[in-house]
């Protein structure tokens, strides 16, 4: 939905402080709805982009199960622990997902939602507001003309209904406006922390499933300069071997 509230212009005959401050409100609102329909596309974004990183990791599992090599012992033991984990951590990424979407882009897209609804009560107030200017200008084309008293009485009936009409819609748009544009930080902030929440959860969870994976595995030198020796020492024997040529194999940077 593209929701713009300033397509119609303001009355020429009335208050331009009345108008000045229904304009306000209304601009308010309009950057409320932009704010809202930005946050619930960029956390559409950052779910797409979260499945794009489960679905990579995904195929890292399949090429290392296409390995040959992972066929055999002990390399078979390493990569069904680590498609195991792989497993573990997409049943996750789908319940941060599932719960993204529940908890916070939904409601977000129920939110905008409503400035339709808005929208048509701000087209009521607009009609409203040219029956009234019609009635206003007829009466007083009326009274140039010297029409029968009758006649401008009958008129100016009809002027006061519409300019009730068109003030008791008014009121109500006035009163409930700053209403919706208060209340989003009530309606926001569960969305928010909510969203959060699922993400600290996740990562907790992805931490404990890695930990667990590694807590199986041969250790390895966690020193950066120790592991940076000992991946060099193996690609110099590599290049060893008659096959390699004896070829100048580049360092690992």
């Amino acid at each position: 939905m593209s929701w713009n509230p300033f397509k119609k212009a303001f009355s020429a005959k009335r208050n331009r402080g009345e108008d000045a401050e229904f304009e306000s409100e209304m601009s308010k609102l309009h950057q409320e709805y932009q704010a809202t329909k930005k946050m619930y596309k960029e956390m559409r974004k950052c779910n797409e982009a979260q499945n794009a990183l489960d679905k990579t990791r995904g195929k890292l599992g399949t090429e290392l199960n296409s390995n040959v090599l992972s066929r055999q012992e002990p390399l078979k033991a390493v990569v069904d622990q680590v498609n195991g984990s792989l497993s573990q951590m997409h049943k996750l990424n789908k319940d941060l997902h599932s719960n993204q979407e529940k908890m916070f882009v939904d409601p977000l897209k129920r939110f905008c939602a409503m400035f339709g609804h808005v929208e048509s009560q701000m087209k009521r107030r607009d009609q409203k507001l040219q029956e009234y200017e019609r009635q206003q200008n007829k009466l007083e084309k009326m009274e140039k003309l010297n029409q029968p008293p009758a006649k401008l009485e009958a008129a100016q009936r009809a002027l006061n209904a519409a300019k009730t009409e068109y003030e008791s819609v008014h009121q109500r748009v006035m009163e409930d406006m700053p209403k919706l544009h208060n209340g989003r930080l009530a309606y926001y902030a569960p969305c928010l922390h909510s969203a959060i929440q699922s993400q600290q959860l996740y990562y907790f969870q992805c931490s404990k499933v890695l930990d667990d994976l590694l807590s199986r595995m041969d250790p390895i030198p966690t020193d950066e300069q120790e592991l940076q020796q000992e991946t060099d020492q193996l690609m110099d024997s590599f290049s060893k071997i008659s096959i390699v040529g004896h070829q100048h194999l580049p360092p690992n940077n």
